[in-house]
């Protein structure tokens, strides 16, 4: 009898055969609530006290923006309301309007709540979800789609190791990355993976590890050698001035560490791209030195060289908040005078990560910049970054 009431009349007709003790009280709330919201203008249906019409009953009745019924269990919030429609809903959703009232995802609802569920298309499920949500349905969906989050970032880094490792000519392989492992750490490859995807974890470092077997055995980790090879440098009688345009020698700036004026630098003799000056700290130096030691000239900056711009790579991290872009933007732009070539802010469960790509005159231009950019609300590391 009950499969034939579910096939002729659907599961309304179930619930009615199941519920058969209270029918007619259930009927009556739900025609009451059905009455009110029909009767009365959508402003004023805030301040209906329709709690008092609740049947007794461990689970509540809330209605949809078309009238739908949707049954939960007391206590539940706006984030099992939303998931009880749609994963997706679930997923992206930011709070709703409950009778006309803008409300957070944590907000139970009542008997007789008419809820519209607000959404963006940057909001995301995070661990702390699971606190706001009391149905079995909800809570799988948060942890089903957390774990599909947290594979598809592993999956990023994992990428980004591979294309690195091509790169640095460095076999992919479990030795290596339990090397890693053990060097940052890190107790699985997932969260290795991760971390790297969320750049937490500098890829000049993972360089320096995975490359320094290498090197010849007495110039790995050897501060003395390497210092004693720039004062080999510095002794050059013949050495490249940068920014003398009166001399014909081509010399680019390193990309993998950017100099600018004002920083210690050598030069490196390419195979047909002419010099490139690097910082003596940069991430490459040490490899340079080990391997083409012979190839590196002494560099200087010409004294004129701090009146052109040079590019500055910086990364700054902190609380996000509303009118955080514009404060730096404020900062660099109208306080500083310092021309902006992009910017790139990443927000997550309440935290930025971003990169700001400036124009600066020599490093003690950088290093004011760096020290204004850090007294900016919310904001909480600054520093100078590498591509």
């Amino acid at each position: 009898r009950r499969m034939d009431e579910i096939a002729e009349m659907g599961d309304a007709a179930h619930w009615h055969y199941k519920e058969a003790g209270r029918i007619s009280e259930m009927d009556k709330w739900l025609s009451e609530i059905r009455e009110v919201l029909e009767s009365h203008p959508k402003e004023e249906t805030e301040n209906l006290q329709i709690e008092r019409l609740k049947p007794a009953s461990t689970h509540i009745f809330v209605l949809t923006p078309a009238g739908d019924v949707k049954e939960l269990p007391q206590g539940a919030t706006v984030l099992d309301f939303a998931y009880e429609i749609h994963s997706s809903l679930g997923d992206t959703c930011t709070g709703a309007r409950v009778n006309n009232k803008v409300v957070p995802i944590k907000h139970q609802l009542n008997n007789g709540d008419k809820i519209e569920i607000l959404t963006s298309k940057n909001q995301f499920p995070k661990l702390d979800w699971l606190q706001y949500c009391i149905t079995s349905k909800a809570r799988n969906k948060i942890r089903k789609a957390l774990s599909e989050d947290k594979l598809a970032e592993a999956e990023q880094g994992k990428s980004g190791l591979l294309r690195h490792c091509r790169k640095w000519k460095v076999n992919y392989n479990d030795e290596m990355v339990e090397k890693l492992l053990k060097h940052f750490k890190i107790k699985t490859a997932l969260e290795l993976y991760a971390s790297l995807a969320r750049s937490d974890i500098e890829w000049a470092e993972v360089k320096d590890i995975l490359t320094q077997d290498t090197l010849p055995a007495n110039s790995i980790n050897n501060s003395v050698q390497t210092k004693k090879t720039f004062q080999k440098i510095q002794s050059t009688p013949d050495a490249i001035i940068i920014g003398d345009e009166t001399k014909n020698i081509h010399y680019t700036l390193a990309r993998c560490c950017s100099p600018i004026y004002g920083d210690e630098v050598f030069g490196f003799i390419t195979v047909g791209r002419g010099i490139t000056i690097h910082r003596k700290n940069c991430p490459n130096a040490l490899m340079l030195q080990s391997k083409h030691s012979y190839r590196i000239i002494e560099a200087r900056w010409f004294e004129k060289a701090g009146e052109k711009p040079y590019q500055a790579l910086l990364r700054i991290t902190g609380d996000d908040r509303i009118g955080l872009l514009a404060d730096i933007s404020h900062v660099l732009t109208d306080e500083l005078k310092v021309n902006i070539l992009s910017v790139n802010l990443d927000s997550k469960d309440g935290f930025f990560d971003g990169k700001i790509k400036i124009q600066v005159s020599n490093i003690a231009h950088l290093d004011s910049v760096i020290h204004r950019l850090m007294k900016i609300k919310s904001v909480a590391r600054v520093k100078r970054f590498y591509d």
